[in-house]
C-alpha cells in the first residue's frame, strides 16, 4: 500500500474516533452532567455542532495521522488502533472547549 494511502487511512480512522467523541461529549456527557438536553434541531444548534465538529476534525486527523505513525513494530492494527487512540485523545479537549465556549 502506498505511504499516501495510509496516512490517508490514518488520517480517516482519527477523524473517525474524533467524530465520535464529540458526538459522545455533546449529547451524551454534558446532557448527563448538565441533566438536560439543550439540542433541538434548530438552525442555531446545527451551526454550534458545525463550529465545534471543525477544529475538532482538525484534531482528530492529525492525531490520526501522528498516532498511525507512532507505532510501526506492532503491525497494521496495531497503527490503525494507535490512530483512532491518538485522534480521540486529541479530538477530547478540542470538543470540550468548543461545546464550553459556545454555551451548548
Amino acid at each position: 500500500m502506498g505511504v499516501l494511502k495510509q496516512i490517508l487511512l490514518f488520517a480517516g480512522v482519527g477523524a473517525l474516533g474524533g467524530f465520535v467523541i464529540m458526538i459522545g461529549m455533546g449529547f451524551i456527557f454534558f446532557p448527563t452532567l448538565l441533566g438536560q438536553l439543550n439540542f433541538t434541531g434548530s438552525e442555531t444548534d446545527m451551526a454550534i455542532l458545525k463550529a465545534v465538529a471543525l477544529p475538532t476534525a482538525i484534531a482528530a486527523l492529525i492525531g490520526g495521522v501522528i498516532g498511525g505513525q507512532i507505532s510501526n513494530e506492532g503491525g497494521r492494527s496495531s497503527q490503525v488502533m494507535m490512530a483512532v487512540i491518538l485522534g480521540i485523545v486529541l479530538a477530547t479537549p478540542v470538543s470540550c472547549l468548543g461545546f464550553w465556549v459556545t454555551g451548548w
